[in-house]
């Protein structure tokens, strides 16, 4: 599968493990990352993961997905139609950077963006877009099988 990983995911890892979604949502994440570098899924990355994260002031955390990025089999970047889908799933309305995670997700073929925000997940079900946006542990359980 070809993923998309919004920060929120990406960074879900380097919260507190206090609450045992956050717990549950952790482990799904560090295991989709395993299935990404053993090469049963891939990763897409973009320039609105760059930017999202380089405004992160938590350097180790910000250092550390920032890594990601060599992992990633493409790296999206903006472009006048995903300029226009951005604007169409904002005035469908995603927030600005789910918006944009999303038109670059959707731009580069992905199957499948992984995210933990819920208003993320409420939003995209208002789109056009047919890429089916999921937490950590949906995915997760799809694929326990293989």
């Amino acid at each position: 599968m070809k993923l998309y990983l919004d920060l929120c995911a990406l960074k879900r890892p380097f919260d507190h493990q206090t609450q045992d979604r956050i717990i549950a949502e952790t482990q799904a994440v560090l295991s989709i990352l395993d299935r990404i570098e053993s090469g049963i899924d891939s990763m897409v990355w973009s320039t609105a993961l760059t930017l999202e994260n380089d405004a992160d002031p938590d350097l180790e955390a910000r250092k550390e997905v920032a890594r990601y990025a060599v992992r990633a089999v493409a790296i999206e970047m903006l472009s006048p139609k995903i300029e226009k889908r951005i604007r169409e799933f904002a005035a469908a309305g995603l927030a600005a950077l789910d918006a944009a995670h999303l038109a670059f997700a959707e731009s580069a073929g992905c199957d499948v963006l992984v995210t933990c925000d819920d208003r993320f997940l409420r939003g995209s079900k208002r789109t056009d877009c047919s890429i089916r946006v999921l937490r950590p542990e949906e995915y997760g359980c799809e694929n326990d099988s293989e």
